[in-house]
């Protein structure tokens, strides 16, 4: 596990950005905007062909109406943060199926205090500043072909609150296989950016795309079986407890983490005594949908007693005697048959 299950959620909103040899434009404007979003900006804003609904996944999940725009040639998605909050849009025209000809990303920024004086100390010429149509301050700026990126301030605020990424041109090329094998390594850093800030729903999609692919990374299964246990869906917590238990090879942290989490919802009798099972003594069973724990000192006894209860019966009980002509064991002769014990045979009287 490349962090430690102790600090690796703090430390996660701190250390998460998209690498990129030009990602350098937001940089600056990190204490003001969240990291990830600022490096969103930046990236998307200089690669138009990034506004893609399969690379957008990767880094912030998926759409909450995915399954009602695949098909449509004109596309609207939305994701949501705690409290359906908006936190992205993503508008797309086709003329062709996967022809994207104009594309609209819009980030929805609720506590950033990014100010139009920062934009100006940045950048210095800003191509254009206007009031949009809702009458918000506005300041366009564009840094790659028939593109731009535009900041608003809502007439009550002194912070932007709105980021619009546009392009309309030539139908967009796909990203490369280098831009969506990173977006894909990102599943993780996107995982941890929603469990830092509390947002579980919002962690399950990156947690379980990864796990699509990955079904034996088990980090991945102990951070799904939190967001599990944060919406009180214990079963399912408690199988992926047991799934991230089964694939922690030599980890000990993720062992005791995932046995502290069974241990929690009751599905362990004792959290010190399994906590020192080797983790080679852990078997997946049922074809792999339940696991149990083995304790190689109990298999020992149990083998061990039940020889030693073998052996016993077998010298208690004689072989019954064989008939001759047909080789079949000879039923006992008892003198008289026993009675049926049964109340219709007592005499109370």
């Amino acid at each position: 596990m490349r962090l430690s299950l102790k600090n690796a959620t703090v430390i996660a909103g701190s250390i998460l950005c998209l690498s990129s040899g030009s990602a350098k434009v937001f940089a600056a404007h990190s204490p003001a905007v969240d990291p990830f979003d600022s490096e969103l900006m930046d990236r998307l804003s200089h690669q138009p062909e990034l506004m893609n609904r399969d690379y957008l996944e990767h880094l912030i999940g998926r759409p909450e109406n995915d399954k009602d725009q695949r098909y449509g040639q004109t596309k609207r998605f939305f994701w949501y943060g705690i409290g359906h909050i908006p936190l992205y849009e993503l508008w797309q025209a086709e003329v062709l199926p996967g022809k994207v000809v104009a594309s609209t990303f819009i980030m929805h920024l609720q506590n950033g205090e990014l100010m139009f004086a920062d934009i100006d100390k940045e950048f210095g010429n800003v191509s254009q500043k206007f009031y949009d149509t809702n009458g918000h301050a506005t300041q366009l700026l564009s840094f790659a072909p028939n593109s731009s990126i535009s900041f608003s301030v809502p007439p009550d605020c002194d912070y932007v609150r709105t980021v619009k990424i546009i392009y309309n041109g030539p139908p967009l090329t796909s990203p490369s296989n280098d831009d969506m094998q990173e977006a894909e390594d990102r599943h993780m850093d996107n995982a941890y950016r929603h469990i830092y800030s509390a947002d579980y729903d919002g962690a399950m999609q990156p947690l379980v795309s990864r796990l699509r692919k990955h079904p034996e990374d088990g980090e991945a299964h102990y951070l799904l079986a939190e967001t599990y246990w944060h919406r009180n869906r214990l079963n399912e917590a408690i199988n992926e407890y047991n799934l991230a238990l089964a694939n922690s090879g030599d980890n000990r942290d993720l062992q005791t983490a995932c046995v502290g989490g069974l241990y929690k919802l009751r599905a362990l009798p004792n959290q010190d005594d399994v906590a020192n099972i080797p983790p080679a003594e852990f078997r997946m069973v049922d074809n792999g949908r339940r696991m149990v724990a083995i304790d190689p000192r109990d298999q020992d006894k149990k083998e061990e007693q039940d020889q030693r209860s073998g052996t016993a019966v077998a010298q208690s009980v004689p072989r019954p005697p064989v008939d001759q002509r047909s080789s079949m064991p000879v039923p006992p002769q008892s003198a008289s048959p026993s009675p049926i014990s049964s109340p219709w045979n007592t005499k109370y009287f």
